[in-house]
């Protein structure tokens, strides 16, 4: 007898209490599933935002790096420039001193000639002189 009530209630059509309640179950879960894929979206959003920030901090990271490296390569190239700066400012001061002492050593050797030249022409003013005497 079981079977003849399924049989029967299934062919009446359902009174509007169950519908009711059948379609408020249907709008509870409509309204549940769409909260999930709400709070769903909002967490995948949120991973997304927080990954976006994550890559934006390394690429700032990598610039800073970045940037970095290329103050420490400029700070060594100015050293590099400033020694040799100073090399070649040293060299021109060993030449200095050099072309200096050689032209105090041509200044010596030329007044040592017009020494000797003079030392000669009094050597001749002498021997002149003392050749006058003879000769008065």
């Amino acid at each position: 007898m079981s079977s003849t009530n399924n049989i029967v209630s299934l062919q009446c059509p359902p009174p509007i209490g169950l519908l009711a309640y059948n379609v408020l179950q249907l709008l509870i879960l409509l309204a549940y599933n769409v909260l999930q894929l709400i709070i769903l979206l909002a967490y995948n959003v949120l991973q997304l935002i927080i990954l976006l920030a994550y890559n934006v901090l390394q690429q700032i990271i990598l610039l800073a790096y970045n940037v970095l490296q290329l103050l420490i390569l400029l700070a060594y190239n100015v050293l590099q420039l400033i020694v040799l700066l100073a090399y070649n400012v040293l060299q021109l001061l060993i030449l200095l001193a050099y072309n200096v002492l050689q032209l105090l050593i041509l200044l010596a050797y030329n007044v040592l000639q017009l020494l000797i030249l003079l030392a000669y022409n009094v050597l001749q003013l002498i021997v002149l002189l003392a050749y006058n005497v003879l000769l008065q």
